[in-house]
């Protein structure tokens, strides 16, 4: 089952889908490291690469691995001329011949972009570790929760491409609860509209004003009490 939901950032259209898998084996960034990052790998509709992904006219290498670093993913991959994948694992470890992955880059005829249903992938050196980013000082942090398209905020919010915990908080000074998403976004609230616990792991995507903070993840909250709120008579 696949369901897609679409944003823009910086002008580039992001697509963020969701993969139920039956039995997928994953392989860990260390299997791509160990080979060379020309190798072509298989692509289907259920995606080798299973994160975050765009399609530019733009497309090269560099600009796919500058869109996954945003989502702080280990790996990306470009595929077809102008697609860009990224990703934590590899689902599908299946190699095809080179000559599968030979289609010119969109952004860059001297560069090669995989092909049809073929994706050269790479490890992202720019990729950080969760535990040593950090989840902020700047008022007592609850835990990673849930988001949905009917979300689970219910106060003001807004998008920055200079997002950082700090000036969520700032932002949110009236209420008693902000949050952070996705990279860009801050919401407020004073409760839950749903309250779904996720591992802290599923926050892991760095903020885009501080790439040394977290700033939650697709559809992912990193969730604050505000030490500053004091409630109105």
């Amino acid at each position: 089952m696949l369901s897609n939901t679409t944003d823009y950032n910086d002008g580039i259209l992001i697509i963020e889908h969701c993969i139920f898998y039956l039995t997928f084996g994953y392989f860990q960034i260390a299997e791509v490291e160990k080979r060379s990052s020309t190798l072509c790998y298989l692509d289907s509709p259920t995606r080798t690469l299973d994160g975050q992904f765009t399609k530019s006219d733009q497309m090269t290498p560099s600009y796919c691995q500058k869109f996954c670093t945003k989502g702080n993913y280990k790996l990306y991959g470009v595929e077809a001329s102008n697609w860009c994948h990224c990703g934590n694992y590899i689902t599908r470890d299946v190699l095809k011949d080179p000559s599968d992955c030979e289609e010119k880059c969109s952004g860059d005829s001297d560069q090669i972009c995989g092909g049809a249903w073929a994706i050269n992938i790479f490890a992202n050196p720019e990729y950080k570790n969760p535990d040593d980013l950090v989840q902020g000082s700047n008022g007592e942090y609850v835990g990673c929760f849930q988001d949905q398209s009917c979300r689970s905020f219910t106060g003001n919010h807004y998008r920055s491409n200079q997002m950082t915990i700090e000036k969520c908080k700032s932002f949110c000074t009236s209420y008693s609860m902000y949050a952070l998403e996705a990279t860009t976004g801050c919401w407020c609230s004073n409760y839950f509209k749903t309250r779904v616990p996720k591992p802290d792991s599923d926050c892991n995507m760095k903020c885009t004003g501080n790439s040394d903070q977290i700033c939650g993840g697709a559809w992912r909250l990193s969730v604050y009490k505000n030490p500053d709120y004091q409630a109105s008579c």
